[in-house]
């Protein structure tokens, strides 16, 4: 005896609204992660290129490869007190070696010292480098004070906007995937409606 073989469901081509639906998904997702990739790929190049470390007292060649503001900080790491009078004292100046002029160095108001956590520091001044080049930091004390050896941080402005931007970055990324992925959602609850419907005709058939 032959037995008939059992025909394999037909599965229903998916409508336009259907694969509409998953690629207007994806593209939201896909925009969602490009966001993100950029807001940290920013704040990498910004942690990279802006940041430089700078020991004193003496004399030392600055690679500037982002030009703007920078701010030099001294963070305190010995052990002790943090010698602010000593530090305040220290003369900074700023010559351009390609062009040959000094930049103007703004000084810090005295007394400016920070607490953040259990890193204490100091603010000391603040110079616009108005270009990329090769810059000569001279650092000083005067010949009545006996200043310790520190070291100083420059800091380019943008770094202060790191956070924001990757906050601003993952936020985004949380709209739009979770966009994309509800859009997919809907696609994918219409193709499993579609396919009841499109079974719900041959059952009738072969009842009768």
């Amino acid at each position: 005896m032959k037995t008939r073989p059992v025909p394999s469901p037909v599965v229903p081509p998916a409508s336009p609204a259907v694969r509409w639906g998953y690629i207007l998904g994806g593209v939201l997702c896909g925009i969602g992660l490009i966001v993100l990739s950029v807001a940290f790929g920013q704040a990498l190049r910004t942690a990279t290129r802006g940041y430089q470390s700078v020991a004193v007292p003496g004399t030392q060649t600055l690679e500037i490869r982002a030009p703007g503001f920078y701010t030099g900080l001294y963070l305190h790491k010995d052990p002790g007190p943090m010698p602010v009078e000593e530090i305040a004292r220290l003369a900074v100046s700023i010559h351009d070696i390609e062009g040959g002029v000094y930049l103007p160095v703004e000084a810090a108001p005295p007394g400016q010292v920070f607490r953040r956590g259990s890193q204490t520091g100091m603010l000391l001044f603040q110079c616009e480098f108005p270009q990329k080049g090769r810059y000569l930091l001279d650092a000083v004390y005067p010949a009545d004070v006996a200043g310790p050896k520190a070291e100083i941080l420059l800091l380019h402005e943008a770094l202060q906007n790191n956070r924001s931007d990757i906050a601003a970055g993952i936020i985004f990324c949380l709209v739009f995937c979770g966009a994309g992925t509800y859009v997919m959602l809907r696609a994918r609850r219409q193709a499993a409606r579609d396919r009841e419907s499109a079974q719900v005709p041959s059952v009738k058939k072969k009842q009768r």
